[in-house]
């Protein structure tokens, strides 16, 4: 955390002492020698952990470059703490590794124990043995683990608690971990596929919030745990963390933030952890079945019609504070936006429309008409005036953490690059890839050329520079792209504007998942 020095203003007054010059000189090296010392306790102190950007404008770059935690192809644990590090090892045949870039730690499963491994001190320590699966809670502190027989616990890290001696698995799904509370059923029915909802919050005891739920529906928290919600008795039922029930509407779904298309994707996965699911709209499916719905706003007290007859969903925001969606009306489909207080507003109307795709990064609905005749319209602008992008398009994609949108065209391997200005750039996207950063006029290239071959430029203002002639495998790097790490020769190699140096000799990597 950053210091705020403030100097603190008072009254002026003239006050005459006598000059004793030895009093300054001691004075002075008395401040000189507190100086030194403050500088040399802030040198020994260890840096900052690094934190994630969250959602910016930052490309699929990574949000620190260090410390850089991999796994190689025998899934062996290393990590390179700062830049001029070798990697280091921390482990071996380790699973489901992951990194708490703010707590300065990484959890990992070695032979069904769970670790813990602190990058600054660089050693670990078991958490849990006998564990299956674990998962970690959105404020980084609480994790929660079934062990290989069946058994739900939690761990602060210095003490595990038993929640439940043998948790159900909902398809897959062992519990619902939220901000610190988790979620997850148990003594469940199989005949009549039910189970009780259970719910536990640090420092309190397990509570059964409701009997006979859906032992194979959803169920998640909401509201920072605040709520919690299920299905029950054909319900979409939400209820406090003490049990009891706010609402209730059949047939219904929470609407859930749009997972977007995408040719490319960070090579360094950046997770959210707290499993909170906004409830602020959810959709009813009608009762006769038809190709249309509503969509219902909870307020917190109850559910409200937003609208009927809702056609599809174009995009939904993850804090759920924009919704596109679709009305039929005579000639096409009328998208309304709603800005999460339960209301709407009419934007354009569609005619002769298969696709759309919201860019949240520019304010742009791109639509796709029937003929691959390609539009898009500001949702924010007062005149919603549509422009051309292009006669013909195919499949659409939102470039992640970029204002940019990317298309191709039927029968051909050109893809289209579309700028928030309209600026439409094409390249061969099966020789070509374009890895950006946080500068939309920065990015790195990856061409291939002979048999199999793959180059690495950097791209900055129509020239390039070359990184390497041959890279093997996936290529990580900053956001602002002045430090990239990758694999060449079976090495791993760190490149920066001063030079090229090797980490280290390995094979394929995988960079951990960062939290």
């Amino acid at each position: 955390m950053d210091n705020d020095n403030t100097a603190a203003g008072g009254e002026t007054k003239k006050v005459f002492v006598k000059r004793d010059i030895r009093g300054y000189i001691i004075f002075f090296a008395v401040m000189i020698f507190v100086a030194a010392l403050v500088v040399c306790v802030l040198m020994l102190l260890p840096g900052r952990n690094p934190s994630l950007r969250g959602d910016s404008d930052s490309g699929i770059g990574r949000s620190f470059m260090f410390p850089f935690v991999f796994t190689d192809e025998k899934n062996s644990l290393y990590i390179v703490k700062n830049q001029g590090d070798e990697a280091l090892a921390v482990d071996d045949s380790v699973r489901d590794a992951v990194h708490i870039a703010s707590k300065g730690v990484v959890y990992y499963v070695r032979d069904n124990t769970l670790y813990c491994y602190e990058v600054g001190a660089g050693r670990r320590y078991s958490v849990a043995v006998n564990v299956d699966r674990y998962t970690v809670a959105g404020d980084k502190e609480s994790v929660y683990y079934s062990a290989s027989d069946g058994s739900l616990w939690y761990s602060n890290g210095k003490k595990s608690t038993m929640l439940d001696e043998a948790c159900e698995s909902r398809n897959g799904t062992l519990l619902s971990a939220g901000k610190s509370a988790v979620l997850f059923i148990s003594n469940v029915d199989n005949a009549a596929g039910t189970a009780d909802l259970c719910c536990f919050t640090p420092g309190g005891s397990v509570r059964k919030l409701l009997e006979g739920i859906s032992a194979v529906d959803r169920f998640g928290l909401s509201g920072g745990d605040k709520y919690a919600f299920c299905s029950q008795n054909g319900e979409l039922c939400v209820c406090d963390l003490k049990g009891s029930v706010i609402a209730r509407t059949a047939r219904a779904v929470p609407v859930e933030a749009n997972k977007q298309a995408a040719l490319n994707e960070p090579a360094t996965k950046e997770l959210n952890l707290d499993g909170n699911v906004p409830l602020k709209y959810v959709y009813v499916t009608a009762a006769d079945e038809s190709s249309t719905g509503s969509v219902l706003f909870f307020n917190g007290k109850s559910f409200k019609t937003l609208a009927d007859n809702v056609q599809r969903i174009i995009y939904c925001s993850a804090d759920h504070g924009l919704l596109l969606y679709t009305v039929p009306e005579s000639g096409g489909e009328r998208v309304y936006r709603a800005n999460g207080k339960g209301t709407s507003e009419k934007l354009i109307l569609l005619e002769d429309t298969a696709r759309c795709l919201y860019d949240k990064d520019s304010d742009y609905l791109y639509y796709q008409k029937n003929s691959g005749a390609l539009f898009r319209v500001n949702i924010y602008s007062s005149k919603l005036e549509s422009v051309q992008i292009s006669e013909s398009s195919a499949l659409l994609y939102k470039y992640p953490g970029k204002p940019f949108v990317q298309f191709t065209i039927a029968d051909s391997d050109i893809v289209s690059l579309v700028h928030s200005s309209n600026t439409v750039q094409q390249y061969s996207g099966d020789k070509e890839t374009r890895l950006y950063g946080a500068d939309n006029d920065k990015y790195l290239l990856l061409r291939v050329y002979g048999s199999d071959s793959v180059s690495l430029d950097l791209a900055e203002n129509g020239y390039f520079t070359r990184i390497a002639a041959n890279v093997d495998n996936s290529v990580f790097f900053d956001g602002l792209i002045d430090t990239v790490i990758y694999s060449s020769g079976g090495s791993l190699w760190l490149w920066t504007e001063k030079g090229t140096t090797e980490l280290g000799r390995f094979g394929r990597i995988t960079a951990v998942n960062v939290a």
